[in-house]
């Protein structure tokens, strides 16, 4: 099964429900799984939502990193530290690769990333 935020929201509602359930509450129906949302139905959201984050944090987008936590970093050496890792992988990279990351955090490795080779860039946090 394909999992995206509506289902995650959908599974921690169905824990939340379980756990405050007690023996003399009568049986809950089981739930139904909402329907799969496109990335091309959220990435307008997702887009405002980053954009007015980043303008919040006065983040500049060649400092993505900063908003993941790596604040200490200034940008080379981030960009190094990615390089490097990148460098490292076994077997490496091409260009044209889909490249998913789990969390994905503001973006900042897979931009730096991207701007190492030509990749599909994805991910979720």
């Amino acid at each position: 099964a394909r999992w995206d935020a509506a289902h995650a929201i959908a599974a921690v509602d169905a824990m939340s429900a379980l756990l405050r359930h007690s023996d003399s509450d009568p049986p809950s129906p089981p739930l139904q799984p909402p329907a799969p949302l496109s990335f091309e139905h959220t990435r307008p959201f997702l887009h405002a939502w980053f954009e007015r984050e980043a303008e919040q944090r006065e983040v500049a987008r060649d400092e993505l990193h900063r908003l993941s936590g790596w604040s200490y970093l200034s940008t080379a050496e981030f960009r190094s530290l990615v390089a490097d890792a990148v460098h490292r992988l076994n077997p490496p990279i091409r260009d044209g690769a889909f490249v998913y990351e789990l969390g994905i955090g503001a973006g900042a490795v897979l931009k730096t990333i991207s701007s190492l080779h030509r990749i599909r860039p994805a991910g979720c946090d």
